[in-house]
């Protein structure tokens, strides 16, 4: 629980304000597993997102993600040019995400600042949003776009890197799971570029 709060202050995902200026207060809890405990790999503040209403704290939701077929095909091709298929997890992806909505929230139990009559103003889109997988995946498209990284049509999905229209990597996302396909120089570059604004975890090869 502590960690868990460490890491989400490390992303200032909410600001103090009075409770008087809050229409409504959302609560966030932990996420337990199926037997109801806590434990310390799974443990992560979430929001009552199921009680937001459309239009009025959320509008888009929609995140793309890669089909399986088209992973099948990219790692098909990566073997085929005899690339690296590296994986990598971004840790804490939604918060990275910026929001616009009005969102107000209690603070988590027993880590109150200000006492009572404080709540927290989301400024990051936290877990359990409705909003924040598709704010994460503008997030992250929006780095790539920078990074030169084109997003294939045929699937959302998939971005691929060229030069002198040559393919020289690609890379593929499912919610915070990436996988860059490509020769090792061009796969440390693009990982070193992406550490710039997000925290990544090695999955392996």
């Amino acid at each position: 629980m502590l960690s868990e709060l460490q890491s989400l202050k490390g992303h200032q995902p909410w600001e103090l304000e009075p409770r008087s200026k809050a229409k409504k207060v959302k609560v966030i809890t932990l996420q337990r597993d199926e037997r109801g405990r806590v434990t310390r790999f799974k443990s992560r503040l979430v929001i009552h997102g199921f009680k937001q209403k459309r239009g009025v704290n959320y509008s888009e939701t929609f995140a793309p993600v890669i089909r399986f077929e088209t992973i099948r095909t990219a790692i098909y091709y990566a073997a085929h040019r005899g690339w690296l298929v590296l994986q990598y997890d971004v840790k804490t992806a939604f918060l990275y995400g910026e929001l616009t909505e009005v969102i107000f929230i209690e603070q988590p139990p027993g880590f109150q600042e200000s006492g009572p009559e404080v709540v927290g103003r989301l400024m990051k889109s936290l877990y359990g949003l409705k909003q924040a997988p598709h704010i994460w995946n503008k997030t992250l498209h929006a780095k790539l776009v920078v990074m030169v990284f084109v997003r294939m049509e045929s699937d959302f999905g998939l971005y691929d890197l060229k030069v002198n229209d040559e393919v020289k990597m690609l890379l593929a996302v499912y919610f915070d799971h990436m996988l860059l396909m490509g020769p090792h120089e061009v796969c440390e570059e693009t990982a070193a570029a992406l550490r710039e604004s997000f925290e990544l975890t090695t999955m392996g090869m």
